[in-house]
């Protein structure tokens, strides 16, 4: 769960991965990789503007209630902006 820090702007994440089986050298590379991969999503979440992410935030909700279906390969958000194009 996202903690909140000094400063409004920034949430600290932690993460627990536990492995559950493989061996140690590829857990580790695959683990490196995924870790990876959530930074830069993270980083990406950082440039949207705060209302796309209140958007994204809604979708998800919705999502998890399970009262909005996704697309393969489109968020909700990207084809709601395809339909006012």
């Amino acid at each position: 769960m996202p903690r909140p820090t000094d400063d409004p702007e920034i949430f600290n994440i932690e993460t627990t991965i536990i492995r559950q089986s493989g061996d140690d050298a590829s857990w580790m590379r695959v683990t490196r990789n995924f870790i990876n991969i959530i930074r830069k999503q993270y980083l990406l979440w950082r440039t949207f503007p705060a209302a796309q992410k209140g958007e994204y935030g809604k979708n998800a909700l919705l999502l998890l209630e399970g009262r909005l279906v996704e697309e393969e390969g489109a968020p909700a958000a990207a084809r709601d902006d395809e339909a006012e194009s």
